[in-house]
This record gives structure tokens, sequence and C-alpha cells, in this order.
């Protein structure tokens, strides 16, 4: 009888370790990232971009890079714009490298600096 309440302890605390094992392995948010670049082509829902300041993202300058505008965006880009682009910094990493989850586009100036 004593061995089956050892064992039991022994099983539920096994069972605890695992569970707080498994719950402290949530993926963590990713912290977003963000670039500047200079505009080569505008699309309907997608810019084309050369990166000048990879900023916080993975992309190295002079990338070029297909960006999503997210929807909602009320700016207008040309050809030649600088750009900031703040995404999630998730890149799919095919050439030319597309960033899908674009939260915002803000124009600035070649420095990144916005305009206002």
């Amino acid at each position: 009888m004593k061995k089956n309440k050892i064992f039991a302890l022994l099983l539920a605390t096994l069972f605890a370790l695992s569970l707080f094992g498994f719950v402290s392995c949530e993926q963590k948010p990713t912290p977003p990232a963000h670039f500047v670049a200079k505009v080569t082509e505008v699309h309907e829902k997608q810019l084309f971009v050369t990166v000048i300041d990879k900023g916080t993202s993975g992309l190295g300058n002079g990338t070029p890079a297909y960006v999503s505008i997210p929807s909602g965006n009320s700016e207008t880009f040309v050809v030649g714009d600088y750009v900031v682009v703040d995404f999630d910094s998730m890149v799919q990493e095919i050439y030319p490298p597309i960033v899908p989850n674009v939260f915002y586009i803000t124009k600035c100036d070649a420095n990144g600096i916005p305009l206002k």
C-alpha cells in the first residue's frame, strides 16, 4: 500500500513537471521589425523596393524585395519614394524576398525620418 502511494505521488510529480515543460515551450511572439527602402516599382497590392537601411530586419542593405501594402493604407506611393516598412519580422526567403505581413508603410526621407 505504501509503495502504491509513493508510485502515485511520483507519477503525479512527473505529470506536473511535463505539463509545466509543455506550457513553458509556447511560442513567444515575434518582435516587430522595420527597414528603410527606396520604391522601385508600384503595383496594386505591393511595392517592389530596394533596402537602403536594414534596420531591425534580417534583410541586407541593397536587397530588392516585394512588400505587401497593408489594407486600409491611405498613402499613395510613386517610384523614388523612400519608405519605412514596419512588419512582423517574417520574410519569405525566395528571390526576391517577400514581406507579406506589413503593419504600415510610412513615407520618409533617405535617412528614414518620417515626412510629416
